[in-house]
């Protein structure tokens, strides 16, 4: 993965962020709203966090990987905290925080199906062609 794609994954994170907020506002309640919005900010926080660490391991400073690999699971550990903190503490909807978690990983599923448009099919089928007339 690169920063790039990672950065299209937080902008995607984003919108569907604000759009299941305001789906579950408009169908649940208020707090279930709250509750999809804090699981974005924490799923935008955590894709933010592993693009940090991409990048560190990019630069040239895999020989750090183990501390990069310790700083990972302690932010899990910080990221169970604080959905702990929200549900328990706080009295956040735990299926809203769930689905705002979750939104991390539909922008990699919204992100891969935008790239398999029949537009992009084509533009495959046309390289293959032009590859295999190239090579045969």
């Amino acid at each position: 993965m690169t920063p790039k794609l990672i950065d299209n994954g937080l902008r995607t994170t984003l919108l569907l962020g604000v759009i299941l907020s305001l789906s579950a506002w408009g169908l649940a309640s208020a707090t279930a709203a709250l509750s999809v919005a804090a699981g974005s900010v924490l799923a935008l926080f955590n894709g933010a966090s592993f693009r940090w660490t991409l990048q560190r391991l990019n630069a040239g400073q895999a020989h750090r990987r183990g501390a990069l690999m310790s700083l990972s699971i302690l932010k899990l550990g910080i990221l169970f905290f604080l959905c702990w903190l929200l549900v328990v503490r706080l009295g956040l909807n735990p299926i809203g925080l769930v689905i705002g978690l979750s939104t991390f990983t539909l922008s990699i599923v919204v992100l891969g199906l935008i790239a398999t448009t029949p537009a992009s099919w084509q533009r495959g089928r046309d390289a293959s062609a032009s590859a295999w007339k190239e090579g045969g």
